[in-house]
């Protein structure tokens, strides 16, 4: 029960935020976003078990 309060205040102004951005005609914007890419990282060799048998699965 306790955590109702403070979130339900909350949400409700967010809502009429937005509702009221709408009415205005606010544009929506989430704002600059540069793509990084990604790295290329050299896989890493899986060495078997010692005593382990070639196609055992385990």
């Amino acid at each position: 029960m306790l955590e109702n309060v403070g979130y339900r205040q909350l949400t409700a102004l967010w809502r009429t935020m937005g509702m009221w951005a709408a009415i205005r005609g606010g544009k929506h914007v989430w704002g600059e976003m540069t793509r990084t890419g990604f790295q290329t990282v050299e896989p890493e060799r899986v060495r078997a078990r010692p005593g382990a048998r070639a196609g055992s699965g385990s």
